[in-house]
């Protein structure tokens, strides 16, 4: 704790404390001018819409297409719930043997490919438009 000379110092004013200035609201409100005209958008691609200005540039990850390899049926209720342990994914048919996956995150996306490399059912690898067939171009765009 504190010593009594401490205390009886202070008490008597001569050690000089610091002033603590109030956080006035004008001084919040200039803080947070650069939010202005900005709406706070959860789970999007992006994180806020501007309303003044131009939007940030998109974060979502590439989409990630998986195919059987041995080209039999794809079921998308099948694929989602193989690769729910990846985070939340949404799965969009686009052949009898291919589906488009889209991750919320890079770092999930980069986790996703990592450990499926390997995988005895399906093949992934990142969506490639000059690689990829017009079709699953198509199913993307709409």
């Amino acid at each position: 704790m504190f010593s009594s000379d401490l205390l009886t110092s202070i008490a008597s004013g001569s050690v000089a404390l610091p002033t603590l200035s109030l956080f006035h609201l004008l001084d919040y409100f200039r803080e947070f001018s650069k939010f202005r005209n900005c709406l706070n958008l959860i789970r999007c691609s992006i994180s806020h819409i501007n309303l003044s200005n131009s939007d940030p540039k998109s974060k979502r990850p590439q989409w990630i297409v998986v195919k059987t390899r041995d080209k039999s049926e794809l079921r998308p209720h099948h694929v989602s719930h193989v690769l729910s342990a990846f985070g939340n994914v949404n799965v969009r048919k686009v052949s009898k043997s291919k589906c488009l996956v889209a991750m919320p995150s890079i770092g999930m996306a980069a986790g996703l490919l990592l450990e499926m490399d390997g995988h005895p059912q399906y093949q992934c690898y990142r969506y490639d438009p000059l690689g990829d067939s017009i079709k699953t171009f198509l199913c993307i765009s709409c």
